[in-house]
């Protein structure tokens, strides 16, 4: 029913008629929630108030499950709950059998991935409800407010008693429950209502009895499946060493894996509860048993952890308070008029000591932005925040010019370049008209043909166009230089169809006379790409959605002329196949790809050894353990200066992967985080970004920044183009508040508007 306009606020919806839900059938429709129960209990030396997990049936009023937890409740107790809703033999019931569909709220809990894995697995429909909207599940909402009235407020220690006076309640020098007790007198609760407890709007009926009348059948599923699904699920795939199992950082043994070293395998856990876990054989999806934590603390030395822990809050509480209190600014007393005087008394010793104090107990994150000199100036074509100079556009930058069509007269006696390398003809101007080939083999030598007869006149060498000082000539290499292995006869030397350069970046949506803003992220991008590939190292800069990763790891690849750049894009999920595809497809290697992988893979290590390229990961949130134990290993087979310089460049997913393992985090030479741009930022790099903004009033660039553009890249040329468009339909020359709103709002979904402060996190 439509709400009137006048009650649209959530407080006055509890005045306001609702329509109930038509009859259906049993297991037709569930809701869920948690509740905490308005009771103090002890649980583990400690006075706490445990929250309920559960769901009803709503075609019969039916409590089909619970979960009760002494703490805050997590997907682990939603999954425990779904399985004593789903079962109905073995202790558990009597009704039971999968739902059709299930509403619940918003909770982060109820959307996580373990739990929408679980449900869909079985087929159920996961109805989200919006948020402020409990009357669209009443049934768990009377269930919620049944308990308090009927259970809950019967305990002793009960938090709603009646006051005494402000600050007294009755019964609170009683004798609280135990956990242990709580949870027993709440099963017999359950049962209770479930069995004898009438309804009027179910014909004086009680839930069992509606439930046993009805005849519709249930989808039964068994507890082996329920064992297998109901628990969450690793995406990675693991294997079997001497040591069992490695995952989270710690290793999982078990007697079953005695003879089964190499096997492929998949964790399933239960969440929060990681002393053991169940295995999967990754190949059948067959059940292999349970692995249990190896090394496993003893209780004393897990209560001295979280004692240690709980000191250390204390200290970090206590320093806060005292930081507070120094933080105030005290002011003299007036009795006449005169400005304010704060009151500053303070000696030198003072001063020094307590500054002194602040500054050996900063971390490294707080060091300043110029506290390393950069060694990386941004070149001509980047709009540099801070300078008076306008930005050439991107077509007025030589690098940028387009390049003229290749013409056959050449005079030898002067210098080719080629591929950023100068040719030295030696036939002097006797064949002034010749075309260059350059050889697929050997970047340094070129055949020469003449261009009226088409007959080779000659061999022409190529040397860099500023060779180091310690560079040595080397004798040009045969025409014909391929490796054979058994029957491979797939060419190892790439095909000379383009150059291994990298090319302009794209801005998105290819927004015309946009700038490359040379932020400092951009700058710290470029100076670790350059160290990453003169170290020829592994590198990670990895970030959340729309900050330019991908945009400032071209550009600064394209700014520092780097040759023999392979980028490397998949699909959602890649595997290593999908890797040895791309590679081969990059490096452009002829014939068919070898069929067995341990073929192929020394196709690719011998042909990245030729040459010092660099390997750039795209979208590296979608690798898993597999793919990057595969650069690593392509990695760790290169040799010297001519090992493969990698840069993994993803969310943040990537660098959890990356961080979780050992052996990956170590070889990571350099981390660097992209973060959106804060407010002073915007007002900096904005105006350069596009000269839509350069006349915009700081107001409204702000304006823009609060109502929902942030600091993402990519929402900003999402809404500069908007507004251009707009400012082309209405014939205006300028940005106002009027076309920014209206941008805004075709750019951005409401929701998110209305959540700003959220946006700079995620």
């Amino acid at each position: 029913m439509t709400e009137p306009a006048s009650r649209t606020g959530p407080a006055s919806r509890g005045h306001d008629p609702h329509l109930r839900r038509p009859p259906t059938a049993r297991n037709e429709e569930w809701e869920g929630d948690h509740k905490q129960a308005p009771v103090w209990v002890w649980a583990n030396d400690r006075l706490v108030k445990p929250w309920v997990t559960w769901f009803c049936d709503c075609h019969t009023g039916m409590i089909m499950g619970w979960a009760v937890t002494p703490h805050f409740p997590h997907r682990g107790s939603i999954l425990a709950a779904l399985r004593s809703c789903i079962l109905h033999d073995d202790g558990y019931g009597p009704a039971g059998g999968l739902p059709t569909r299930i509403r619940i709220d918003r909770g982060k809990d109820f959307l996580s991935r373990a739990v929408q894995d679980a449900l869909g697995a079985f087929a159920v429909q996961v109805d989200v409800l919006p948020p402020y909207t409990p009357h669209l599940k009443g049934s768990i909402e009377n269930l919620n407010r049944a308990a308090t009235s009927m259970f809950f407020s019967t305990l002793p220690r009960y938090t709603h008693a009646q006051k005494l006076d402000s600050r007294h309640h009755s019964g609170d020098k009683d004798p609280a429950l135990t956990f242990e007790g709580f949870v027993e007198l709440f099963a017999q609760w359950v049962k209770t209502r479930n069995a004898d407890h009438t309804m009027a709007g179910y014909g004086d009926l009680t839930p069992l009895q509606w439930w046993n009348s009805e005849n519709t059948p249930l989808r039964e599923v068994s507890a082996k499946d329920l064992h297998a699904f109901l628990l969450e699920g690793d995406r990675s795939t693991r294997v079997i060493n001497g040591h069992g199992i490695r995952f989270k950082g710690r290793d999982y043994m078990a007697g079953w894996m005695t003879g089964r070293s190499g096997t492929r395998v998949h964790i399933r856990f239960q969440p929060h509860h990681l002393d053991q876990i169940e295995i999967f054989d990754a190949d059948n999806r067959r059940h292999l048993g349970t692995a249990h934590l190896a090394d496993q603390a003893t209780d004393e030395q897990i209560e001295q952890v979280y004692q240690a822990r709980a000191e250390r809050s204390r200290r970090v509480r206590r320093d806060l308070r005292r930081a507070e209190t120094l933080r105030r600014r005290r002011f003299k007393a007036h009795t006449t008029t005169g400005p304010a005087q704060a009151d500053t008394a303070m000696t030198r010793k003072e001063a020094a000591k307590e500054l002194g104090a602040w500054s050996s107990g900063r971390t490294a994150d707080d060091l300043p932005s110029d506290y390393m000199p950069r060694r990386i100036t941004p070149p001509g074509g980047w709009a540099v925040p801070g300078t008076s100079t306008p930005p050439r556009k991107r077509h007025d930058h030589p690098a940028h010019r387009p390049r003229p069509t290749p013409s056959p007269h050449t005079a030898l006696g002067q210098e080719e370049r080629r591929r950023g390398h100068l040719l030295h003809g030696c036939l002097g101007d006797t064949h002034p008209r010749c075309t260059v080939r350059i050889r697929s083999e050997d970047a340094g030598t070129a055949d020469l043909d003449d261009h009226d007869t088409g007959r080779p006149p000659g061999t022409t060498h190529a040397q860099p166009a500023h060779p180091a000082p310690d560079s040595t000539p080397t004798a040009p290499t045969t025409l014909k230089d391929t490796h054979m292995t058994g029957t491979d006869t797939t060419q190892t030397t790439p095909r000379p169809d383009r150059d291994d350069v990298v090319g302009e970046p794209d801005f998105y949506l290819n927004l015309a006379d946009a700038r490359i803003v040379a932020t400092e992220a951009l700058l710290e991008a470029s100076e670790n790409i350059a160290d990453t590939i003169e170290a020829r190292a592994m590198s990670c800069i990895y970030g959340d959605a729309g900050l330019g990763k991908t945009f400032s790891v071209l550009a600064a690849l394209k700014e520092i002329s780097a040759e023999r750049v392979l980028l490397l894009q998949f699909r959602s999920r890649p595997t290593p196949r999908d890797i040895r595809q791309e590679l081969f497809t990059e490096l452009r290697l002829e014939g068919e790809p070898p069929s067995h992988p341990s073929e192929f893979d020394r196709l690719l290590k011998r042909t990245l050894a030729r040459k010092p390229y660099v390997l750039v990961c795209d979208e590296a949130q979608q690798f898993s353990r597999e793919c990057f134990e595969f650069v690593r290993h392509l990695w760790d087979t290169g040799q010297g200066k001519n090992r493969p310089a990698v840069l993994f460049v993803g969310g943040e997913e990537a660098y959890k992967t990356l961080y979780s393992e050992p052996s990956l985090a170590s070889r990571i030479y350099i981390w660097q985080e992209f973060a959106p741009m804060e407010a002073d930022e915007v007002q900096k790099n904005i105006p350069l970004f596009h000269p839509v903004w350069a006349s915009a009033s700081p107001e409204l660039i702000d304006y823009v920044y609060e109502e929902g553009a942030g600091g993402t890249f990519r929402v900003w040329s999402k809404i500069t183009y908007h507004v251009l468009e707009g400012m082309k339909r209405r014939g205006l020359e300028k940005v106002d508040e009027s076309i920014a709103r209206w941008a805004i709002r075709r750019a951005l979904p409401h929701r998110r508007r209305a959540r700003r402060p959220q946006q700079d996190a995620g």
